[in-house]
């Protein structure tokens, strides 16, 4: 991945947090908004680490004696490590991230499904991924910003419920990253 992409991902995501305010999910109602707004970057985010694997995988260095890195590991112990052991540790753990975050997208997506008949569902659409105010979507259908709010809410708690069911406390192993 180069700086100019890195710097990118993280202009928007802040662009992001101070636009909507995200403060870190508390429980599956914040967790499941937090999926929603982010849902639109899970493409890019998984195209992106895609690209970032293709690109060391294809930078793999020829039949040269292994240079030793050190890589300070926890407890303060260093590890000397090559660099071909470091770029398929990072290429392993860039390859579970596209898993995971392709598993997300796609329990996110099968969610909505079962809601886009929903007449409020347009709602959700304009909130989240056209990112409009309460007042903007309030004008657009002519109903109270309470109600935009109020049926936001029931949407979102529904779909907390199938995204969470048991343990709605405790998200999917996948990481969002976000500043408070």
């Amino acid at each position: 991945m180069t700086e100019k992409e890195i710097k990118k991902i993280v202009k928007v995501t802040i662009e992001e947090v101070h636009k909507h305010k995200l403060k870190p999910a508390k429980n599956s109602f914040q967790l499941t908004e937090l999926y929603l707004s982010q849902y639109k970057n899970m493409e890019e985010s998984i195209q992106i680490k895609l690209d970032t694997i293709k690109e060391l995988r294809e930078d793999i260095p020829g039949p040269k004696s292994p240079t030793l890195v050190q890589d300070v590991v926890k407890g303060g112990k260093v590890e000397n490590k090559s660099q071909l052991e470091r770029r398929e540790e990072v290429i392993n753990h860039l390859v579970k991230e596209v898993e995971e975050l392709s598993a997300l997208k796609l329990q996110i997506e099968k969610v909505m499904d079962k809601y886009r008949t929903d007449k409020d569902f347009r709602i959700i659409q304009e909130r989240f991924f056209n990112r409009k105010t309460f007042d903007e979507i309030g004008d657009m259908f002519g109903i109270d910003e309470s109600t935009v709010r109020r049926r936001k809410n029931r949407i979102v708690k529904e779909m907390s419920e199938i995204l969470f069911p048991l343990c709605a406390e405790m998200p999917p192993k996948v990481r969002l990253d976000y500043a408070e």
